[in-house]
């Protein structure tokens, strides 16, 4: 036990020397063992290995301090590309010009081969094969009309969040040529033959799943992006002079998609010259203060469109305090009525409290991102987006990690809605899909080994009743409940604790009155939270990894109304005390994601900050790619 004393000594007398908060301890389940930050960049790696085993994430925090090398992950390389060609490949019976030379493509004969995906290497070759070689894009007067209006459909990819270049054949200098310099030569003719068909299915691959599986960002990304299937896409384009109407449809259906491509072309069509606005930090402003910036602010908001200098009538808000009319620019302005309400539209629009104050978050969002900062987070969420499946049913959950928001969809209309709390930037939450199965009213709370190991054994070290006090239960492997204070924590390491630590139901409980389970590996749900005040806070990522929803009662009303559940029923069962799970009939979606970006149907778009610093990782994942696979990418005979 005395370590956990010298320890907690230590750090306290290391924080003040590298001017570092000793954090209290939050309400509930929330409490964090203090992070041993010193000023040495050996003890920081430690810590990293030890706090954060899976993967080595960065501090999101702007506490961190600056003489510590912050750690970031980077993401695994891509698959390797493979030769398309197959040395061995039998010929077919009876085969044309054209045929004869997509054949000598194939097998390698007529020099280099393109670069592919294993699988479409694989599908391509089987393509062909039943075809007897025949070619489906060219022909003897070059270029068909099928494959004008695929190539159409490439040049846009940029619409999409991709690079159209990449889906440019090689052969190819623009996506409006016609191959007249090919027509006469079979073998040109045939290497763009196979440069056209490996573009559409990297092009369908790319729609349907993403440029990059989510695994690759870190062991937190779980779902498993499935793009579809690459035989079934190649029998599609064979059998459709319009190719571009069918790859079309393999777009994301869920409206978000829609919606951030109409504001990445919003985005893209607008100057970026217009951020020359730049309001410095200062005091909060409330509404009825003067205040020097409030100029620059009012000039700032008329730039975003959401305020005007006419002058306004004197009036009264329900606010109670007078909005004056503003003649003269000259004059101080106040912080009147009509630009509280512009302040609240651009919070709104910011995903911060609609309250009218401006602090140091809403100037952030007043000096704003410039259009190409912008642009980058729209094509990181249509990415993320694409790692979803087609078809998200009827019913279906929806957590926007970034945002702090989570929703329910039922046949196309959003049937709930309500803030939640995520996991801190060393407990973050992981993105992955699953599906609801049980509502537990009453909750116990099963600590975790990790908090018991690095929260609660070092306050038994002062204090030996301390889980007593708390109103915890220990519990041995069999089962039997154990007096805490006998029993000597320090001979433990985190991994072979061998009792359980048991919040039982109640008001205090660290999981509220409710929770939501949908088994995963993460061991993630959602629960109610005694610690409400939580919720008021711009920034939510407070718990250890767990979702909190601030409103669960609602929540779980709307969940098992089908389960025949009434409100009155759920508050009676609530009431009794008694811990109850109530499995649900038919699961319910839920798709856990992370989003800076977050469109309304208009193309407005709300930006959020990377708090877990997980869109710089995917922006080096992308540029990966697009170093490693480039449609135009051949490889040389052995």
């Amino acid at each position: 036990m005395y370590k956990y004393a010298f320890r907690f000594a230590a750090i306290g007398l290391l924080a003040g020397f590298v001017n570092l908060p000793v954090p209290a301890y939050a309400d509930g389940a929330d409490s964090e063992f203090v992070t041993e930050f010193l000023n040495s960049p050996s003890v920081y790696s430690r810590y990293q290995r030890r706090y954060r085993p899976a993967y080595n994430q960065p501090l999101a925090s702007n506490k961190t301090p600056t003489n510590i090398s912050t750690v970031r992950p980077q993401p695994l390389p891509p698959e390797p590309l493979v030769a398309l060609k197959q040395a061995n490949l039998k010929a077919a019976a009876q085969m044309g010009t054209y045929a004869t030379a997509v054949y000598q493509q194939l097998t390698g004969a007529s020099g280099g081969a393109l670069r592919v995906l294993p699988n479409h290497r694989k599908e391509i070759i089987r393509f062909y094969k039943t075809r007897d070689f025949k070619p489906l894009w060219v022909g003897e007067y070059g270029m068909a009309a099928r494959t004008k209006h695929l190539l159409s459909l490439l040049s846009k990819a940029g619409e999409e969040g991709l690079r159209a270049q990449d889906y440019l054949p090689a052969s190819l200098v623009g996506f409006d040529d016609q191959a007249d310099n090919l027509t006469g030569s079979p073998e040109n003719l045939a290497r763009l033959e196979i440069e056209i068909t490996a573009a559409a299915l990297e092009y369908s691959h790319h729609i349907t799943a993403g440029r990059v599986k989510p695994i690759r960002i870190s062991k937190l990304h779980t779902l498993k992006a499935k793009p579809v299937a690459a035989r079934k896409v190649l029998t599609n384009l064979q059998s459709t002079l319009r190719p571009d109407t069918y790859l079309t449809s393999l777009q994301p259906m869920i409206p978000q998609y829609r919606y951030l491509k109409k504001a990445l072309a919003k985005y893209r069509g607008q100057a970026d010259d217009n951020r020359t606005i730049h309001i410095s930090a200062g005091a909060l402003i409330r509404p009825g203060d003067y205040d020097d910036r409030l100029e620059s602010i009012a000039k700032r908001l008329q730039q975003l469109g959401l305020y005007s200098f006419e002058a306004q009538e004197t009036v009264n808000n329900s606010d109670g305090y007078e909005n004056a009319a503003i003649t003269d620019r000259s004059q101080e302005l106040a912080y009147d009525a009509n630009l509280v309400t512009a302040i609240k539209d651009l919070q709104a629009q910011s995903g911060l409290r609609r309250d009218g104050i401006i602090g140091n978050n809403t100037l952030a969002a007043l000096n704003g991102q410039s259009s190409g900062e912008k642009i980058a987070k729209i094509i990181l969420s249509l990415e993320r987006l694409r790692w979803l499946p087609q078809d998200l049913k009827s019913k279906y959950i929806f957590i926007n990690q970034a945002f702090y928001e989570t929703w329910m969809m039922q046949d196309g209309k959003e049937i709930y809605r309500s803030d939640v709390i995520v996991g801190k930037s060393l407990h973050q939450t992981a993105v992955f899909n699953d599906e609801m199965e049980k509502v537990v009213l009453n909750p116990r709370w099963y600590v975790p080994r990790s908090i018991i190991y690095n929260e609660m054994m070092p306050k038994l070290s002062y204090n030996p009743y301390y889980l007593q006090d708390q109103g915890y239960e220990v519990r041995d492997i069999k089962g039997r409940q154990v007096n805490s204070s006998t029993i000597n924590w320090s001979q433990f390491g985190e991994k072979n604790i061998p009792y359980n630590v048991v919040q039982p139901p109640g008001p205090k409980n660290a999981l509220g009155r409710v929770k939501f389970l949908f088994p995963n590996q993460h061991a993630i749900y959602m629960h109610d939270t005694p610690a409400r005040s939580l919720f008021k806070k711009d920034n939510r990522a407070l718990s250890h990894g767990c979702v909190r929803v601030q409103k669960p009662m609602k929540f779980a009303e709307i969940i098992l109304k089908t389960e025949g559940w009434t409100p009155a029923r759920i508050a009676a069962a609530i009431a009794s005390g008694k811990n109850q799970t109530v499995s649900l009939s038919k699961k319910i979606p839920v798709y856990l994601g992370y989003y800076t970006a977050w469109a309304d149907e208009e193309g407005n778009v709300r930006l959020k900050d990377d708090v877990y610093g997980r869109d710089r990782v995917l922006n080096q994942a992308l540029e990966q790619n697009y170093k490693a696979r480039p449609a135009s990418e051949y490889a040389l005979n052995d």
